[in-house]
């Protein structure tokens, strides 16, 4: 009778573990150029999304830490919501930005050359019109996150502009709000 008192106790304590809303901050950002596709921008205070046309030009990397495991996620079922908080510092034209996982660690050498495939899907679409701070609904971006990386491997998010957009956001070394993911389970 001792155990299952115990063993009851234990379950309620990791439902307890389990409920809340966490966040994780960055551990790196940058943004890649392809026209400059041997360079690194890791210590710019921008990072840069943009198209010209139907190419991109520039593809901003945000690396998040991974603190899944340390808060008891282990499901992508689990996550009841999550939202990505951006602070968009230029706009030197506006319109749709999209949203991919990448399983692996944003490098600060990283460059338009080596850099790898994200994930395909899912894909969270967003529109900038003008500067300031944006949330987006990120829910199915961390689901995808937690399904790939449950404990402690790397996770980024990939900002990749659409349609002859360039838009610029607060990176690490900016003054203004750098990338925030905050995620409830």
């Amino acid at each position: 009778m001792k155990s299952l008192h115990v063993l009851l106790a234990m379950t309620v304590l990791v439902g307890v573990a389990l409920a809340g809303t966490f966040s994780s901050g960055l551990e790196e950002d940058t943004y890649l150029d392809a026209d400059s596709p041997d360079d690194t921008f890791a210590g710019e205070d921008t990072l840069w999304a943009s198209s010209a046309g139907a190419e991109q030009t520039r593809v901003a990397f945000l690396g998040f830490k991974n603190n899944f495991g340390n808060v008891g996620l282990m499901s992508p079922s689990d996550v009841q919501s999550a939202t990505m908080t951006l602070t968009v510092t230029e706009v030197e034209s506006p319109g749709e930005i999209k949203a991919y996982v990448f399983h692996g660690a944003t490098l600060p050498t990283l460059t338009w050359n080596d850099q790898e495939k994200y994930e395909p899907e899912p894909e969270v679409s967003f529109e900038v019109e003008e500067t300031g701070e944006i949330q987006i609904d990120a829910t199915e971006l961390v689901r995808k996150a937690v399904d790939i990386c449950t404990e402690g491997c790397p996770f980024s998010i990939v900002l990749v502009a659409e349609d002859d957009v360039s838009v610029g956001f607060a990176s690490m070394e900016s003054s203004e709000a750098q990338a925030v993911l905050k995620y409830t389970v």
